[in-house]
């Protein structure tokens, strides 16, 4: 209560003021968002002759199958997430060995 003759006092806001949430930036100043991580398993089957092996390394004269399956993925990839943070990753298993991928070796057999 307040006196006689004195003003009502003021009401209490109950709203509660909110704080704008700043979103995190990514490196060309896009909003960054949180892409959902998934796993994908790919069967890939390849005429070995063509690559230098499974794992890229540099110096080599082919390009090995993990060059190839990124050089398509990670373009497809990022502009259908809209420029994740992180690139797409590879694990692989098998037991083949590229051989013969020498910076000096054209990948003829015949020599």
């Amino acid at each position: 209560g307040t006196s006689p003759g004195e003003p009502p006092l003021p009401k209490k806001n109950k709203k509660k003021k909110r704080r704008r949430k700043t979103k995190k930036k990514n490196e060309r100043g896009r909003p960054a968002y949180s892409v959902p991580r998934r796993t994908f398993k790919l069967v890939v089957a390849y005429r070995g002759r063509d690559f230098c092996g499974w794992q890229s390394q540099p110096g080599r004269v082919r390009p090995s199958v993990q060059d190839a399956l990124e050089g398509i993925l990670d373009p497809l990839l990022r502009r259908a997430a809209d420029d994740p943070p992180n690139r797409i990753r590879e694990y692989g298993v098998g037991g083949e060995d590229g051989g013969g991928c020498d910076a000096d070796d054209d990948g003829d057999d015949d020599d």
